[in-house]
């Protein structure tokens, strides 16, 4: 039976129930794939037990820093087991940065007034690094294979993991738009966006998974419209992104869907929005672009 081996270098047992808890719950998610996990609150253990092993002997490492009896969790071999694999958990920001500088990216401080909800962050790191395990990350991009999920975009993103990023995420990252929502016409902000050729067109619309993600997609873009008002002002650039997302769903989808996402954002945005640019949506929704 396969399953993805997960170490946990934490010495506090209540973080490490609350972790443990998520972990349940995300362990259904990668069935029939089971979680095998060990927990070590000694740096001697690591340096006993975990160093000597292989670099693919853990799929998720989670490392905190202070532990118990003293010394360092970070005396793990990082750079052996892989930077890619390991996220930070340290409450001390002083030691995430330690990890960060040895190449950790994938940081969750640990606070102790709120452990669910760090716990429930740490799990969606989880998820991410297992999801991606697998994934050819360097292939060429292609624009038909990203939105029917079999391929990343030109940095190496999939389809599902920029569906899954959290509001902040999607309102501070701005190269993602293009590739989620593509059209025949060129970025000015992003020169490695795709351009939609007719082929691609017909591609897009005739594959079934390619039109489910462009659902969800727009779902979850609708979602984060409905949960902020930041853009909601006279000139904001989610009015450019307003613009594309809604000519690409015209092109690839229809015009009914286009219709409800346009509604959406009306509603929303209540009239506090420039007249230019809800004149020109009305008119995106209201023709073919083919």
């Amino acid at each position: 039976m396969k399953t993805y081996k997960i170490l946990i270098l934490e010495d506090d047992f209540e973080a490490v129930s609350k972790i443990m808890a998520e972990l349940y719950n995300l362990e259904g998610h990668f069935a029939p794939i089971d979680f095998d996990v060990t927990v070590l609150s000694t740096y001697e253990a690591v340096e006993k037990l975990i160093n000597p092993q292989g670099a693919d002997a853990y799929d998720v490492i989670l490392l905190d820093r202070d532990c118990k009896l003293a010394g360092s969790f970070h005396i793990l071999d990082m750079e052996k087991f892989g930077v890619h694999k390991i996220i930070s958990i340290s409450s001390t920001p002083t030691w995430n940065e330690e990890a960060k500088a040895r190449g950790v990216t994938r940081i969750v401080p640990k606070s102790f007034s709120d452990l669910d909800v760090f716990a429930k962050n740490v799990a969606k790191e989880v998820k991410y690094i297992l999801k991606r395990k697998g994934r050819d990350i360097n292939q060429e991009p292609n624009i038909v294979s990203f939105l029917n999920g079999t391929g990343p975009d030109n940095v190496g993103r999939y389809i599902d993991e920029i569906i899954e990023m959290d509001d902040s995420s999607l309102e501070d990252t701005h190269d993602y738009i293009q590739w989620l929502f593509p059209t025949t016409e060129p970025s000015s902000v992003n020169f490695n966006s795709p351009i939609l050729k007719e082929e691609d067109i017909t591609l897009i619309i005739n594959d079934s998974s390619a039109q489910a993600n462009l659902v969800l997609a727009t779902e979850r873009m609708s979602q984060f419209y409905n949960n902020n008002e930041h853009w909601i002002e006279d000139y904001d650039h989610n009015h450019l992104r307003i613009t594309r997302i809604l000519k690409s769903i015209q092109l690839l989808r229809d015009t009914d869907s286009a219709c409800a996402f346009h509604n959406k954002i009306l509603r929303k945005a209540g009239g506090r929005i420039n007249t230019e640019s809800i004149s020109y949506w009305k008119d995106i929704v209201h023709q073919k672009l083919l």
